[in-house]
């Protein structure tokens, strides 16, 4: 692609790979919004390039449904290869209907564009857009290609500013003055027992949360900074290196008309190139000093610097656009999912099987209502938060730390009232979600490669923090926590639930077995949880009533969200199912209303370790014995059978395509004895799942089929040599002191 360099074109580095065709993306932002112009190849079949018109058709229908999801309309122009001037062939045929169906159009006349005859060379755009491209011409290219040249035109209005500005709103929170503020507070109705005793929660809340405001506009005003696109990334261009910028082309323009010296622009050129280089070494040494101890923000700087930065959202400026595009496509998800659950769940008839007699009623001690915390509890607790906070927070963590002392009483008073009333406030049920790339190298404009990160207000997590606190004790003394999870416990990690499956699977194979490993895999587990199936577990086999169980259900309802991109939000949606992500008491609730299925597990005698929504079931046997096999595979496909029912039944949706199943023993036995092993999960039948690239993967960690983590071992490796290479690449940035940090960090 040749193109104007005042033109605000963005290439799209992360576009996938496919095998029958090549693909390129360029972003141009124009005043009506996004085009994205698409180049594409497709080579002809040879014995290099194996590749069919059916395989052709079947990637470039791939990649077309991934281009509706991408913001912008497309225009894609290239050499297709194949004849479309013969629209009753079969390939040309099923190419048109293709784009038909997903409401595409070739824009190019049934002309040759080969010298030897055929329409080869094609434009493609959307149906709607199809009247902003004209002037279509087929003429010679004057080169000794075999090709003719297609010209057209896209009529659309380009931006015709080349420093684009962009404002940027932040609180300078150096610039505070503690103790000011704190006196600032002891004078206000915070520390007004009066102004607040009587008050309902919600309005205690909004008190709490608007009067810090103020102060916080008084004493940390928020600065609105216009970032020209020159200065983006460069923050150690001062005001002396920006006038010798300035004098270093004045004089360039000076020797280039004829009225100055070469040798005064080469000088100040020289200059320049220095004094910026040992600034910029100095500010960025002086950056990576300052994260000193925190490894995500070190190496978030280390990346910028390496140039190994993921685009955080997708192109465009419209922020608030894209910001309910997000908002309607994660609702979509799970709404998607649910009809998905409920037509399941039809076909089934919603009839529990027998899974219904495994449910336990617990007879123990019960949980009926939270007990109030001391002063001195509260501010420990408070200690102990991390430093993270949100837009949601009327002042950052640190300052609360700072100012618990005289924000104890009205805290205090927030959270016991919470507590012993059974209402959760309505003022902390709301969740800023940003959007949030899964992989590092996924496209970027695809929204379906974004995951919701919520980020709720630290008072939200004070209030559950001593909550969740008092919860766990009445598991951990009444033994209620399920045996085998191992996600959100004390003591318990992936790292005891890898070498505990690790143990019992090499047990086995050194007895000469075989294991089979079945990975489970969730759609948006912890987004469709039922609220009333969960409030009756809770009480059923818990033992959590009344007060506390009323605070639950307040926790759970009358939630909202609303997605943030840059400085632009969404408007509200209502979270009718799921717990709340992001959350400390989310991940527990889960943990809670999944724990039967260890008993499902068991009663077909299968092994099964759980961290949060991960499962993995595994059993083994001898493979001198067919019976046995055909033993298991029955008990694995009874047990996946029951878990499927028990899933829809509570409104959860198992993954049968992304099922794994692993099977497990020393190559020789393997080899010897070759077991065409599969197993039935509903209507699916799953096939042993090939050990590549990203397959055999639990818990973050590559398995193999002896189990001897050599898989595990060179990816860490290559990761780590890959990182220190390029640390290498920006060496000049980095004294001893910042070498050895990385190092042990890394």
């Amino acid at each position: 692609m040749i193109f104007n360099k005042n033109l605000k074109l963005k290439s799209n580095g992360r576009v996938k790979k496919y095998k029958s065709y090549q693909v390129m993306e360029v972003v141009l932002e124009t005043n009506s919004g996004i085009i994205r112009l698409i180049d594409v190849y497709r080579p002809p079949y040879t014995k290099k390039a194996r590749y069919t018109e059916c395989h052709f058709l079947e990637e470039f229908s791939e990649y077309l449904c991934d281009l509706s999801g991408k913001p912008g309309t497309p225009v894609i122009a290239g050499d297709f290869n194949l004849h479309v001037e013969r629209p009753k062939d079969l390939y040309p045929a099923k190419f048109l209907s293709l784009l038909d169906q997903l409401g595409f159009i070739q824009c190019v006349p049934l002309e040759r564009t080969h010298n030897q005859g055929g329409t080869l060379d094609l434009v493609i755009t959307t149906k709607v857009f199809k009247g902003s491209i004209t002037s279509i011409n087929i003429v010679e290219s004057g080169t000794r290609s075999d090709r003719f040249l297609v010209k057209f035109v896209v009529s659309v209005s380009l931006k015709t500013s080349l420093n684009d500005t962009r404002v940027m709103n932040y609180r300078d929170f150096k610039s505070i003055v503690v103790e000011d503020f704190k006196a600032d507070i002891l004078v206000s109705d915070l520390c007004k027992r009066d102004a607040w005793c009587s008050e309902s929660l919600d309005e205690s809340v909004k008190m709490y949360n608007s009067i810090l405001l103020k102060l916080m506009d008084k004493h940390c005003p928020v600065i609105s900074k216009e970032m020209k696109s020159e200065d983006k990334g460069k923050p150690w261009m001062d005001q002396d290196l920006k006038a010798l910028q300035r004098q270093r082309r004045a004089a360039e323009r000076a020797w280039r008309k004829g009225k100055g010296q070469k040798d005064i622009f080469v000088n100040l050129r020289n200059k320049f190139i220095v004094i910026e280089r040992q600034k910029r070494i100095t500010y960025n040494r002086k950056a990576l000093l300052a994260s000193a101890g925190d490894t995500k923000a070190l190496y978030k700087k280390v990346y910028r610097l390496t140039g190994e930065t993921t685009q955080e959202r997708p192109h465009g400026n419209d922020t608030k656009k894209l910001a309910e595009s997000f908002k309607v496509f994660f609702a979509d998800k799970v709404n998607d999912i649910g009809l998905g659950i409920e037509d399941e769940g039809s076909h089934i008839g919603g009839n529990l099987s027998s899974s219904e007699n495994l449910e336990s009623t617990y007879s123990g001690p019960s949980f009926d209502k939270f007990h109030s915390i001391t002063r001195q509890h509260l501010l420990h607790t408070i200690s102990k938060m991390s430093n993270k906070f949100c837009s949601l927070d009327p002042i950052p963590t640190f300052m609360l730390k700072k100012c618990s002392q005289e924000l104890a009483p009205i805290l205090l008073h927030i959270i016991n009232g919470s507590m012993l009333q059974g209402v959760f406030p309505a003022e902390m049920k709301t969740a800023l979600v940003k959007p949030t790339i899964k992989k590092k190298n996924a496209d970027p404009n695809i929204l379906k490669n974004y995951r919701p990160v919520s980020n709720l207000a630290v008072m939200s997590k004070l209030i559950e923090k001593i909550v969740l606190e008092q919860l766990n004790n009445h598991l951990h003394l009444n033994s209620l926590h399920c045996p085998v999870q191992s996600g959100y416990r004390a003591n318990h990690s992936c790292e005891t639930l890898m070498v505990r499956m690790a143990d019992d699977i090499l047990k086995e194979v050194q007895k000469n077995n075989i294991v089979i490993v079945v990975l489970l895999d969730l759609s948006a587990a912890f987004d469709t949880i039922d609220h009333t199936i969960l409030l009756k577990k809770l009480a059923k086999d818990f033992g959590i009533k009344d007060s506390a169980l009323k605070w639950f259900s307040s926790y759970l309802s009358g939630r909202f969200f609303k997605v943030k991109v840059d400085d632009s939000l969404s408007d509200f949606l209502c979270l009718l199912f799921g717990v709340p992500q992001g959350s400390l008491l989310g991940p527990i609730l889960f943990i809670l209303y999944i724990k039967l299925l260890q008993e499902i597990a068991r009663k077909y005698g299968l092994d099964i370790q759980l961290y949060a929504d991960d499962s993995q079931l595994y059993i083994a046997f001898h493979p001198m014995r067919p019976m046995e096999l055909q033993n298991v595979t029955s008990r694995i496909n009874d047990c996946l059978s029951e878990i499927k029912v028990w899933m829809v039944n509570n409104f959860m949706k198992l993954n049968e395509s992304k099922t794994e199943l692993l099977v497990i023993g020393k190559p020789l036995v393997l080899k010897k004895f070759d077991l065409e092993i599969t197993i039935k999960f509903g209507d699916t039948i799953i096939t042993p799942t090939v050990c590549k690239n990203d397959t055999w993967k639990s818990l973050g960690v590559l398995l193999d089929e002896s189990l001897n983590m050599e898989r595990q071992i060179n990816n860490v490796r290559k990761n780590c040599c890959w990182t220190m290479n390029n640390l290498r690449t920006i060496r000049k940035y980095l004294d001893e002191r910042v070498k050895l940090m990385l190092v042990k960090q890394l």
